[in-house]
C-alpha cells in the first residue's frame, strides 16, 4: 500500500494457487493452452489481483474489492462471486479494478458473464460505468456498461455474452467499475450529489 497526499491506493494479490475449475476450456490432446480466466467462479481466492482507493484522500470517497459470499442473485455458479464498488464525494468516484493476467483468448470466440448494479445513483445525471478490457498487443475494450439515474437498480443480467477479437498471444483480462456523482444546480453553490454503487460478477464461462 502506498500513500500521496493521504491518497491510498492498493493493490492485492488474491491468492496464488492456480485452479482450473468452472467453465473454461482446456484441451491436453492438442496442446490448447487452457482458455478463459483462471478460477472463473471466483471460488477462491487464487489468481485475481485487485485495486481500489480507500477512503479519505484528494477524493473523499473509496472504492474496495473483495471476493464475497452471498445468497441473492449473484452468486451465479458456486457459493462466491467478485464485488466491485465506489461511491463519491467530489468527482469522480475512485475506480476499482479487479485483473488477472497471462489470460489465453486465441481459441475461444465468446466470453459470457453474469453480473449485476446494486446501490445508489446520484441525481441529476450521476452514473456508473464497468468496462471489460484485454490487453496482449494494445488494449481492446470488450464490453462496455453504463447505468444512470434514470436506472431501475437493481440490474442483473445472467449470461452476457461477448463476442471476443482474434488474439494470438496472452493478455491481461481487467474489468473497472467508475462512477460519478450528478450535479445539482438548482443549489448556490452547484453541489455533487452521491452515488454509492456496487457492481457483482460471476461464472464466467469460454466457447
Amino acid at each position: 500500500m502506498k500513500m500521496k497526499t493521504h491518497l491510498f491506493i492498493c493493490s492485492v494479490l488474491l491468492g496464488s494457487t492456480l485452479l482450473l475449475s468452472g467453465c473454461s476450456k482446456s484441451n491436453s490432446t492438442t496442446n490448447t493452452p487452457f482458455q478463459g480466466p483462471r478460477n472463473p467462479s471466483f471460488e477462491t481466492t487464487s489468481d485475481w489481483f485487485v485495486t481500489y482507493t480507500a477512503s479519505g484522500g484528494t477524493y473523499q470517497g473509496g472504492s474496495f474489492v473483495d471476493i464475497t459470499t452471498g445468497t441473492g442473485f449473484l452468486p451465479s455458479n458456486g457459493i462466491k462471486y467478485a464485488n466491485m464498488t465506489t461511491y463519491n464525494v467530489f468527482n469522480p468516484a475512485p475506480q476499482a479494478s479487479l485483473y488477472q493476467d497471462s489470460v489465453y483468448l486465441n481459441h475461444s470466440t465468446t466470453l459470457s458473464f453474469d453480473y449485476q448494479f446494486t446501490g445508489t445513483l446520484g441525481t441529476y445525471g450521476g452514473t456508473a460505468t464497468v468496462q471489460i478490457l484485454f490487453t496482449s498487443n494494445g488494449t481492446t475494450t470488450l464490453w462496455t456498461k453504463t447505468i444512470d439515474s434514470t436506472s431501475v437498480l437493481p440490474v442483473q443480467k445472467l449470461g452476457e455474452t461477448i463476442t471476443l477479437p482474434a488474439t494470438t498471444v496472452p493478455g491481461r483480462l481487467t474489468i473497472t467499475l467508475n462512477a460519478l456523482g450528478g450535479t445539482d444546480t438548482h443549489t448556490t453553490p452547484t453541489t455533487i450529489t452521491k452515488t454509492d454503487i456496487a457492481f457483482g460478477i460471476d461464472n464466467f464461462t469460454v466457447k
